[in-house]
């Protein structure tokens, strides 16, 4: 069962939204009463229940001419900018993968989607503390689960005032977190896949072998995935050897073996689980000892 989160921020500039989910896509939009804009003459209103699809309405990029209007509570809105994640275009696709967790932004001009590990690669900064830095709203949020599965299955989190009207299709907006809480930072794990590397022995001897399993876990309820399998994850022996880089995981869990080779009394072996912009995903340590 998929995980959901609604924050509640304080005060935000925009107080209209639009989330809308199907099998293949996710699309949030940010309105904007007309005020201000530039609304062209025979501009034409739009059935507010196109805001309940994911159809392409609207632009990542904040426009000043509208020739389209959405009329909301007796009032006319338009679309300030539009995000939709699709997990069939290329751009998308090729980072579709378990544990991808995908954050958007919106900085006043460009509404932006990136990878929240080619975000943070080259950074220290969690992604509480990058939202800090960079500025902007960071309203949504969407992580991988199952790649196979629909988007309607993947975790996700939108952020709002608790006043604000949401026009959407979707039944469960999510547990009910407060922006402070969540901006304390590593308060999202739980909508994610946790990773636990398990060693079949706590020692090896010099140049001896160990067998190490890894499993899936659901960040929340921490059962195994069993419905994930996926073969791209990466081996890095740190300290050790292994012969098999590449990791296959298959109903939630993979399996390889290591060397301690090279590896003297005292010393350790360690073994890491990365893929693509993510290191560590999860680590072991087996201690080397001349017994065994």
């Amino acid at each position: 069962m998929p995980h959901f989160r609604h924050v509640i921020a304080k005060e935000l500039p925009i107080d209209h939204f639009s989330l809308a989910v199907d099998e293949t896509r996710a699309a949030f939009r940010l309105l904007a009463p007309t005020d201000g804009f530039d609304i062209a003459p025979d501009a034409e209103y739009v059935p507010i229940e196109k805001l309940s699809t994911t159809e392409e309405l609207g632009s990542r990029y904040c426009k000043m001419k509208h020739s389209e209007l959405y009329q909301i509570n007796d009032q006319d809105y338009v679309i300030l900018a539009e995000i939709i994640i699709d997990k069939t275009k290329p751009e998308f696709q090729r980072v579709w993968v378990p544990g991808a967790h995908f954050v958007t932004w919106f900085d006043g001009r460009v509404f932006r989607c990136d990878l929240k590990g080619g975000l943070t690669y080259f950074d220290f900064r969690n992604t509480a503390e990058y939202c800090r830095y960079m500025g902007g709203m960071w309203l949504f949020d969407l992580w991988v689960r199952n790649p196979a599965a629909p988007v309607t299955e993947c975790a996700r989190s939108i952020t709002t005032t608790a006043d604000a009207t949401i026009i959407t299709n979707v039944d469960d907006l999510g547990d009910v977190w407060t922006a402070d809480d969540v901006m304390t930072g590593t308060t999202s794990k739980w909508l994610n896949l946790a990773y636990e590397l398990t060693p079949s022995s706590e020692t090896v001897a010099p140049d001896g072998w160990v067998d190490f399993t890894l499993t899936l876990k659901d960040g929340k309820t921490h059962e195994v995935a069993s419905d994930i399998t996926w073969d791209g994850y990466i081996v890095e022996p740190v300290d050790g050897y292994a012969p098999h880089k590449r990791l296959a995981v298959t109903n939630g869990v993979g399996r390889f073996r290591a060397q301690a080779l090279g590896l003297q009394d005292g010393e350790s072996m360690r073994m890491k689980i990365n893929h693509r912009f993510f290191t560590s995903r999860a680590e072991a340590v087996v201690r080397v000892s001349a017994d065994g």
